[in-house]
């Protein structure tokens, strides 16, 4: 394509694109080019990390993902929604995603157990024992995971009622 067609047809692209954009009022092209050149840096990084880690949910998960912020807004702790209720020993899927480095940090997947926050930094994973041996016992066993540290404390059967 010769040159002369080449610039007419940018110029005819250009024009309408501002007509597009702005309708047929005139525009001071240095503000229009300070503005686009402005905004594609903004666009092309200002990606958010919770959006990052909803998509990499919904990758893992599909749509049936409940999610929990924790209480300093670093941390996001995704569970695939459970399919069905009737099976006591159904497995608990979930993963925690650190915002600040926009990556999975842990991620488990524990038959008859509920997972929560307990700290800013740690979990508190409640698992049903297979035998209950006392009948003070609620048939429960508590710990707690620290996601610096990635070490595991067993929570006292004493603190059951208490708040961990």
């Amino acid at each position: 394509m010769p040159l002369g067609v080449k610039l007419r047809f940018r110029a005819e692209i250009f024009v309408f694109f501002r007509n597009f954009c702005f309708g047929r009022n005139k525009v001071d092209v240095k503000k229009f080019f300070a503005g686009v050149i402005l905004f594609i840096p903004f666009v092309l990084f200002s990606c958010n990390p919770l959006q990052q880690a909803q998509k990499t949910a919904l990758r893992k998960y599909g749509t049936d993902t409940l999610s929990a912020v924790n209480e300093t807004h670093t941390f996001v702790l995704f569970q695939q929604a459970s399919k069905s209720r009737s099976n006591p020993y159904a497995k608990t899927h979930f993963f925690v995603y650190d915002l600040k480095r926009n990556e999975v940090i842990y991620e488990d997947s524990i038959p008859s157990a509920s997972v929560r926050w307990h700290t800013a930094q740690s979990l508190l994973i409640s698992r049903q024992k297979g035998i209950i041996q006392d009948t003070e016992d609620d048939g429960k066993i508590r710990y707690i995971y620290d996601l610096n540290t990635k070490k595991t404390k067993e929570v006292s059967p004493n603190t059951q009622n208490e708040k961990i």
